[in-house]
């Protein structure tokens, strides 16, 4: 019994190390009371707490923390192992130097995470592998597998000419020493000549369609993850820096399209150079053979170790630039705040940091191959030094002939460089693996199917009146003749910020022609409800109807196309006037005459026409060019030139005139009342909120007050009149200690 109860542990430590060594995913050490188990990091980096009563070979990974940063980390992890009831607990104990050199020598590391979609439309971080395998990498070259086998044969053309090269040398040489010899040597030189030729073609062919391939890979590459990107939820922007992602879009695609065409190109010639290079070897002396390739098991080892070393900085580096990126198209595109605030130093300073962190790190990795490739040099050397000296004793004694040695001598030569340009080529592949696996994580991503794109909405043919596009049996386009918009208890708040609700049971209605007003104090949720109303954003609990239509059973394409939206910041895009009126609407093929009307209702008309171009004047990036009421007035034409059904102005004349916007206002109220247009203004001005049918005073997440201008301005203690008040100067009193609160906009 005894024996039994010391085995049974024991046996269970054998098999669960065997685990281990079996899945080779990382390197987790478990510890209780009683015995001590190697864990298979199956579920490394996930966040564990929900899998409590889930075992893995009868082993319970419980790991009550949430932060999978804790697993980047070289500490131990301890983990009660058989008991689910147990929780796990973190130590300092560091590893020992095998568990070590073994996690740095893992080819794969893998962190997992919850793909599940939240309530709101959103997704959790999704699992993302760090390194890709080659198979998955050179997946992406599919495409152009006819092409790039036409290189690669074009690549063994040249291989072959220079592997024989040597050998034709060797001949010459054994040539030279025989007598009348002068016939054979013109026979040679013109084979070798015409070798050359061929070597030539080869490598033209070569280069040339490897160069066309990786760019038309990088193409492609870029094309895809722009796309995907596109497709995305809002949440996705929301969580990421632009610069992020357009490392991604531009450094990852070089490094990936290179690795595919040149590097792969390089890594062929070398392992058929090495390859063929140790045959000719054995074939000339076995016995040397041993000598020349002495140094090849040094290389494999330090390669190994070298190649570990690269990948674990790689991700860094890529990271680091991609943080680099962000701070210059940041402080670029708001060069006017820069100069303004005299911050010039300042950004100055924060880049030069950025690219100070990038530095080191490709400092590092430069050491590191500067060290490989000087060891594998001298090794070389030596290998090379006792070719000479060992085939020199052996020509002495009448083994080889000296023509026989000096091939012997090139191949060696030539086997050496080709070892060294393979570990050149393992270092620049883990990079790839690393870009590759960022750009995947784009490529692979699901789009939450709320609040997401799929690649039909891509190609939505840009028309407000095609009622067939379907993406599934859960999303239509309806025909509504007169929209009304509900809001019904929306609960609502942003992904990045859900302590803080933004609306808590918000409801209102607007009818079909009416004009509704909206207003409330700074960061009440106003200009929240253009993101639920379009989608961009699902709210947690309630219900968001559309001529009777929840708008989550509705094509999001569609939907969208019914909106009119001019938001509180104007985004006007490089190009002329007439392209970003007629933004998104460019597949109906909209006359010149739709975009000048459009532009008269919005009062744009008259001072685009003082412009030298007209409408096919340039604006540069932003439009930064206009004023801030001109860049108003494009996006409010852009919005009507669309027909919509909703029209939803978020303080669209906020930088305009009195009599500039009085007269914009009539002219849009002419619009609503004949296209029967449902619009919402979101607005502070006592002019706006006149002339609207219906006024909605939004406070603490719900509508406080409702009603017409008229009956809420009467009521001397309603929030609207002290909004009033504080719109002409005379500040905000609270009556009987009650305070307007506000959420989170």
């Amino acid at each position: 019994m005894h024996s039994c109860a010391w085995c049974k542990p024991r046996l269970f430590q054998v098999l669960s190390r065997i685990l281990e060594y079996q899945t080779q995913k990382g390197v987790f050490y478990s510890h209780t009371r009683d015995q001590s188990t190697w864990i298979s990091s199956f579920y490394r980096g996930s966040s564990l707490s929900s899998l409590s009563a889930k075992s893995y070979g009868q082993l319970y990974p419980v790991v009550p923390y949430a932060n999978s940063e804790r697993y980047k980390s070289n500490r131990v992890v301890r983990l009660f192992s058989t008991d689910s009831s147990q929780f796990s607990k973190a130590t300092t104990q560091k590893p020992s130097l095998w568990q070590q050199w073994m996690a740095r020598s893992r080819v794969f590391r893998w962190h997992k995470g919850s793909s599940k979609e939240g309530a709101n439309g959103t997704k959790k971080e999704d699992a993302q592998e760090e390194f890709v395998s080659w198979r998955k990498l050179f997946s992406l070259a599919k495409p152009e597998a006819h092409m790039l086998s036409l290189a690669l044969m074009a690549q063994m053309v040249s291989v072959g000419t220079t592997m024989i090269f040597p050998m034709a040398v060797g001949k010459i040489v054994d040539i030279i020493q025989l007598p009348n010899s002068v016939d054979q040597l013109k026979w040679m030189a013109s084979a070798l000549a015409g070798l050359f030729v061929v070597g030539a073609v080869a490598v033209t062919v070569r280069v040339a369609l490897m160069t066309t391939i990786g760019e038309r890979i990088a193409r492609d590459l870029r094309q895809k993850v722009f796309q995907s990107l596109l497709k995305q939820e809002l949440a996705f922007f929301d969580k990421r820096q632009s610069g992020e992602l357009v490392n991604r879009l531009s450094n990852d695609t070089s490094v990936v399209s290179k690795t595919l065409t040149e590097n792969l190109a390089r890594g062929i010639r070398s392992s058929v150079t090495t390859t063929g290079g140790i045959g000719f070897l054995i074939y000339l002396s076995p016995t040397l053979t041993v000598a020349a390739l002495s140094f090849i098991p040094f290389l494999t080892v330090v390669g190994g170790i070298y190649g570990s070393y690269v990948r674990s900085l790689s991700r860094k580096l890529q990271d680091s630039l991609a943080a680099a990126t962000q701070v210059a198209t940041e402080r670029i595109s708001a060069i006017r705040t820069v100069r303004l605030f005299a911050g010039e130093s300042l950004e100055v300073s924060r880049y030069t940091q950025r690219i100070e962190d990038a530095f080191q790190l490709a400092k590092k990795v430069a050491i590191a191959e500067g060290f490989y490739m000087g060891g594998g040099f001298f090794m070389g050397q030596a290998s090379l030094l006792a070719v000479l000296w060992f085939g020199g004793h052996q020509v002495l004694q009448g083994a080889m002939t000296v023509g026989q040695l000096a091939s012997f001598a090139m191949y060696a030569v030539n086997v050496g460089f080709g070892v060294s340009s393979l570990a050149n080529g393992y270092g620049q592949l883990t990079r790839a693996q690393g870009a590759g696996a960022r750009i995947f994580a784009i490529l692979e991503r699901k789009p939450s199917s709320l609040t997401g794109l799929t690649d039909s909405d891509l190609h939505y043919p840009c028309n407000n009146n095609n009622n067939n596009h379907q993406k599934n049996n859960a999303s239509f386009a309806p025909e509504i003749q007169r929209p009304s918009i509900v809001f019904d208890q929306v609960h609502f708040s942003y992904p990045t910020r859900p302590q803080h609700s933004v609306f808590r049971g918000l409801s209102f209605r607007v009818e079909p022609g009416e004009l509704l007003a909206i207003t409330g104090i700074s960061g009440c949720g106003k200009s929240t409800i253009l993101s639920l109303l379009s989608r961009l954003y699902i709210p947690q609990q309630g219900h968001i109807y559309l001529g009777g239509y929840d708008i989550n059973t509705l094509d999001i394409h569609w939907l969208r196309k019914q909106i009119g939206a001019v938001p509180q910041d104007v985004v006007l895009f490089d190009g002329s006037i007439a392209e970003n009126i007629s933004y998104g609407v460019v597949g109906e093929n909209i006359s010149m005459e739709q975009i000048v009307r459009a532009a008269d209702i919005a009062g744009a008309d008259s001072f685009i026409r003082q412009l030298p171009q007209g409408y096919d004047t340039q604006i540069g990036e932003r439009g930064l060019s206009l004023s801030g009421g001109q860049r108003q007035r494009i996006a409010l034409a852009r919005a009507i030139v669309r027909k919509p059904r909703i029209l939803v102005m978020d303080e669209a004349t906020s930088a305009l005139d009195v009599e500039s916007e009085a007269a914009i206002s009539e002219a849009v109220d002419l619009l609503r009342r004949k296209e029967d247009i449902c619009t919402i203004v979101i607005a502070h001005r006592l002019s706006t909120l006149r002339d609207s049918n219906q006024v909605i005073v939004l406070n603490k997440g719900v509508v406080a007050e409702s009603g017409t201008f008229e009956q809420l301005i009467a009521k001397p203690k309603s929030i609207l009149s002290r909004l009033m008040l504080i719109s002409e100067g005379h500040g905000l009193e609270a009556a009987d200690g009650e305070k307007v609160g506000g959420g989170s906009s």
